[in-house]
């Protein structure tokens, strides 16, 4: 039976992983529009620019994690030997901190740079924005390891960070589908192709998990495949696998199919928000059973953790939005962009 310190901190981990995703994730596809020269998009780049606060933030939330390393690292009490160079406290503390604090600088030179004002030309991409991508998919590849992988450190999968960094940018492109809904402003060509991606992303995210999956489950070496047959296999996992498929897959797919859906407001309304908690039921997935594959443990303590990142998520969105309002009455002559 789980104690509440370890649920507190098991659900630390997995709201970690999802908030830290959807943050640097909604920064990341700003990057993408200006590294490839995107003439479309200059709202969402300014609604993006609002969630550098809470990278900041992550820096300080790792921190915390690293607090409870005890009730979630089980190789600090039974340390593997062959992999003692790399899972140690201090390389994991320095490591996380350092990826963290580098992608949150990165963001806000890229988001102070003159490149994000410059859609629509290559020659003027910033260059902020092509390292913030390269160090992106570096640290949330390693903090897939570091996170996700290492709760059970017999287990490997070289896919896993790739399809953990995807999987934050097609939250945030997810995020960023919701919050243009709600904040307004965005032409509806540009809600159009966003829709697009949402679309296309749900294809190439299901198609890593694929990979994943066929390549280990081939391979039927044990040590691997266990962690498939728990999330796949055995109740009550198998049947939030099930979940996680249908709402950040099947759902999204069907509903922006159609050509008119992506121009309706509420088709891709519903698709993100399915999107968005189809990834929340995936970290949890992958972290919680690690821990605790006896049973699901989604109680109160969950939902307190999860409310508290979700409001200091919008209480730093909302903060960075005010702090730019002066700017942006001063760039633009007293109207708001």
């Amino acid at each position: 039976m789980n104690s509440l310190s370890d649920l507190f901190w098991q659900a630390y981990v997995y709201n970690f992983l999802f908030w830290a995703g959807l943050a640097q994730g909604i920064i990341i596809f700003a990057a993408v529009l200006n590294i490839t020269g995107a003439r479309w998009g200059r709202r969402y780049i300014q609604l993006g620019s609002y969630a550098q606060d809470f990278l900041t933030a992550c820096v300080v939330l790792y921190v915390i994690l690293l607090f409870g390393r005890t009730h979630i690292f089980p190789w600090i009490a039974h340390p593997v030997p062959e992999k003692a160079a790399y899972l140690n406290v201090p390389f994991l503390a320095a490591r996380g901190l350092v990826g963290l604090a580098i992608l949150a600088l990165l963001s806000r030179k890229f988001l102070a740079s003159r490149g994000i004002t410059s859609s629509g030309d290559r020659e003027n991409a910033s260059p902020w924005a092509v390292a913030l991508v390269m160090a992106f998919m570096v640290v949330f590849s390693y903090l897939a390891f570091d996170l996700i992988m290492s709760l059970e450190p017999e287990w490997y999968s070289t896919l896993l960070g790739a399809h953990y960094a995807v999987g934050s940018f097609y939250l945030g492109i997810a995020g960023l589908c919701i919050i243009g809904i709600f904040r307004g402003g965005v032409p509806s060509e540009d809600r159009r192709k966003l829709s697009q991606l949402l679309f296309g992303f749900s294809l190439f995210w299901v198609s890593l998990l694929w990979s994943q999956y066929i390549v280990i489950w081939y391979g039927d070496i044990p040590a691997e495949a266990r962690f498939l047959y728990l999330r796949f296999y055995q109740a009550p996992w198998k049947n939030i696998s099930y979940a996680v498929l249908a709402l950040a897959f099947v759902f999204p797919f069907v509903m922006l199919m159609p050509m008119r859906a992506k121009m309706i407001g509420l088709a891709p309304l519903f698709a993100s928000f399915s999107i968005a908690l189809g990834l929340f039921f995936e970290k949890y997935l992958l972290v919680i059973p690690s821990l605790s594959p006896q049973e699901s443990t989604f109680g109160w303590v969950h939902l307190l953790v999860t409310a508290l990142f979700g409001a200091l998520f919008v209480a730093s969105y909302r903060r960075s939005m005010r702090r730019a309002l002066p700017i942006m009455e001063v760039s633009s002559g007293g109207q708001h962009a």
